[in-house]
Order: structure tokens, then C-alpha cells, then sequence
């Protein structure tokens, strides 16, 4: 590691961190970090390529407002490769079309926009992390594929529920593995195999040898890019449903908390975690970084939520189309 970040972990954090946290755990704030902290993880992320123009333009309110399904397919066909992954999310098996789709407007149309928008999102935002060497790239791929995942389930479940604005809510998953993803290459072993697998003591880990947790490292890096504060608001909401909520559920917290049911989800079935109903349903009420999860939702919602996940052969559909795609 640079002599920059060890200077940056032995001068730690300002005093006035973040109040909120459980079990001995205090969820450190980049806003309230040490100047040599916040130094160090900026000229860490000069060394990142900056996302495309597609990729503000996708994110942006016009964007937002007022995008049609020939615009976008203006935006997407300048990336062979996004095609290519679009075309085959829409002829998998998941979709049953009746006959082969060859055509990106068809594609389109077929999917949706907004669904479309988050497969070029996903690639846009990984190629900001194809610098690495062969150990990192396999972490990078495993969250690459848990985020796929995470957007699929995010966008079924958000439906579900009659959300507000899911198309809101799948960007927002999709971006809040952006952190995951920087800290895999500033220090490997904060999240490759032989990491914490839960969340919790990862987010420890990061805490004490990188200075901050994923998902502030994230929130950083996505105000370095200069993307919509309210959009990285909500993004850096999503990780924080591991902590207790403050106060009753509302339709933020509880938009929050879907995101991060699915990007859990994500993670454990792009590490092959079990998805049979038995299992997940141990898997779900034991995993101590879900233990707050009810308490972000009202408890018809979260119901409901369970009992779709559990549904056989929910999770299996999804996580068959996800793994060849990312």
C-alpha cells in the first residue's frame, strides 16, 4: 500500500463520527473524515478511468424526463458489447419470446427502457474497473454479476410493491456496488475470497485499513464524477439498512431497504449461496447483516416481500439468466 494510506489509517478519522451503529460497529462518515483520508482515497481514484459520456448522459434528468427508445438506442449502439448483452437478456429463457429478436429497437421495446438503460449502466460503470490484475478481476466479476442479480431482482420486487419510482430505485442498486467495486482494487483483501463474507465485518475491515467502508468510498467516488447529489443521496441509503432505522418505515427507507434485500441477495448467489425455499428461508432469517432489514418496511411489505422471494423457482430464473450475462 502507498505510504499516503498508511499515514491514513494511522491518523484515522475526525472525532465526530457517525452515531449510529451496532455491536461495537460506528459507521464511519466520509464527510467527517481526516483531510489525509479523504487525500489519499481522491488520488486513488485519479487512477480509475472516468465513466463515459453514455454514462452521465443515462444518468442525467433529461435523460430522466424525457429519453425515448431511439435516443437510447442511439446512445447504446456506439457499444458493440452492450448490444450484444442486450440482445441476449431479451432472446434468454427467462422472457420465452416465441421468436429470436435480432434488432436492438425490438430489444427495446421488448424490455423497456429503463431496463435496458441499467444492462448499459452495469457494463458502463464496470469498464471504470477493468484495470486490475488476473486475482482482482476474478473478485470484480463476482460483484459484477451479484449486481446483475440485484438490478433483476430490484426491478421485480419494486413492482411488486407498486413503488413510487422503480426505475429510480434499480439505478440506484446498480450504483451502490460502485464502492464494492473501488475498494476491490485500492485493498484486494478487504474483498476477495478470503475476506469477511458478511457485510458487517467487511465493512470493519475496509473501516480500519482503508479508512472508510464501501459504500462511503462509493459516495466519494460518485461525487468525483460529479453525478446528481440527490441520486448519490439515495445511492449511499441503500447500505445503511444494515443499521437500525431511526424512527418508523416510511416509502424512503422502505425503497432503500429492497435495494438492499437485493444486492444481499445478489452477493449470496453469485457466491452460490443456497436458493432453494429451505435453505434460503434459514439462510435469510440467520444472516446477521439482514437484521434489521423488517424494521425499514411496514409489515404487510415485508410479507410480501418474503414470500416472493421463497417462491420456488424465483431466485433460480434470475440468477440462470444473471450469471452469463455480467
Amino acid at each position: 500500500m502507498a505510504a499516503t494510506q498508511e499515514e491514513a489509517r494511522e491518523h484515522g478519522v475526525a472525532q465526530d463520527v457517525q452515531h449510529y451503529g451496532y455491536d461495537g460497529f460506528r459507521w464511519l462518515s466520509g464527510d467527517k473524515v481526516s483531510n489525509l483520508v479523504r487525500t489519499s482515497l481522491e488520488q486513488q481514484f485519479e487512477s480509475l478511468p472516468r465513466p463515459p459520456r453514455a454514462f452521465h448522459e443515462l444518468l442525467s434528468l433529461h435523460f430522466v424526463a424525457r429519453a425515448s427508445s431511439n435516443y437510447l438506442g442511439d446512445l447504446v449502439a456506439a457499444e458493440p458489447i452492450v448490444v450484444a448483452r442486450i440482445l441476449a437478456r431479451v432472446n434468454s429463457s427467462l422472457y420465452g419470446t416465441r421468436a429470436p429478436i435480432e434488432r436492438l429497437g425490438q430489444a427495446i421495446t421488448f424490455l423497456g427502457l429503463h431496463s435496458v438503460r441499467n444492462i448499459c449502466l452495469r457494463y458502463l460503470l464496470n469498464e471504470s474497473f477493468k484495470l486490475a490484475n488476473s486475482s482482482v478481476k476474478k473478485t470484480l466479476s463476482r460483484i459484477s454479476e451479484a449486481s446483475s442479480i440485484a438490478t433483476d431482482l430490484a426491478e421485480r420486487l419494486a413492482k411488486l410493491l407498486e413503488l413510487e419510482d422503480p426505475a429510480s430505485l434499480t439505478t440506484q442498486v446498480v450504483l451502490s456496488f460502485t464502492g464494492h467495486l473501488a475498494c476491490a482494487l485500492i485493498e484486494p483483501s478487504t474483498s476477495n475470497s478470503e475476506a469477511p463474507t458478511g457485510l458487517l465485518q467487511r465493512f470493519e475491515q475496509q473501516q480500519a485499513s482503508i479508512g472508510l467502508a464501501a459504500p462511503e468510498v462509493g459516495r466519494l467516488l460518485l461525487i468525483s464524477w460529479g453525478l446528481p447529489q440527490q441520486l448519490i443521496n439515495n445511492v449511499a441509503a441503500i447500505d445503511r439498512v444494515l443499521l437500525p432505522l431511526e424512527g418508523p418505515p416510511s416509502p424512503t427507507s422502505q425503497s432503500a431497504a429492497v435495494g438492499f434485500l437485493c444486492a444481499r441477495l445478489g452477493e449470496h448467489l453469485a457466491n452460490d449461496g443456497p436458493n432453494k425455499p429451505g435453505d434460503l428461508d434459514a439462510w435469510l432469517e440467520s444472516d446477521d447483516d439482514l437484521r434489521f432489514l423488517g424494521s425499514h418496511f411496514d409489515q404487510a411489505s415485508y410479507a410480501e416481500v418474503m414470500q416472493t422471494i421463497s417462491a420456488p423457482g424465483f431466485l433460480e430464473d434470475i440468477r440462470a439468466v444473471a450469471k452469463p450475462q455480467d
